[in-house]
């Protein structure tokens, strides 16, 4: 994360280590997260809003990534804890929103892997989709590691080892809103 964005306030804000109010939002430069067999990083997103360091790229659309309980369809609870992160899949727009993570420092481990829990129901045969990227540097293009295109009405696991491991290392979840039931997240660990 090089810079700092608030949707309120059009001016760009250095990364550094400052806090700075804009317009009832508070935007705070976020440290790297050093990742080591001892301290793996997980999110399980147990407060009313996105966790401090996380952000959304808006590839087609503007719909968000919220907080909320299971999928409010499906499942009514979130697989750990009370909150999860939900992507809305109620229109045809193919929104399509990235979640991603803090920078990991991931250069500790001798190899990677994440594990997160999901949940995305076909409506009929309408099917939201869940693409899993990564990237190494804050400009690097982002890589495909896995596209999560089948029903799902129950809490999953996945587990995807993370390649080209480093000091720099990012992933962002794809909600792609095809007018399934929404998408659930939950539970995520990289270790």
């Amino acid at each position: 994360v090089n810079d700092l964005y608030d949707d309120q306030c059009p001016y760009k804000i250095p990364f550094d280590t400052v806090t700075v109010t804009l317009k009832n939002h508070i935007a705070t430069a976020c440290d790297v997260i050093t990742v080591t067999d001892a301290n793996p990083y997980s999110e399980g997103f147990e407060s009313t809003i996105l966790p401090a360091c996380w952000s959304q790229d808006y590839v087609s659309g503007t719909q968000d990534w919220v907080i909320g309980n299971g999928d409010g369809n499906n499942i009514y609870s979130a697989h750990g804890g009370n909150y999860n992160a939900v992507f809305d899949g109620s229109s045809y727009d193919e929104n399509t929103t990235k979640l991603i993570t803090p920078v990991l420092d991931l250069s500790a481990l001798d190899s990677a892997k994440l594990s997160f829990w999901h949940a995305q129901a076909a409506w009929g045969t309408d099917q939201n989709e869940l693409s899993l990227y990564y990237r190494t540097s804050a400009t690097g293009e982002w890589t495909l590691l896995a596209d999560y295109t089948n029903s799902l009405t129950a809490w999953t696991e996945e587990v995807v080892t993370l390649p080209n491991i480093g000091a720099y290392y990012q992933l962002a979840f794809e909600g792609v809103n095809n007018y399934g039931y929404d998408i659930a997240l939950d539970d995520i660990t990289v270790e």
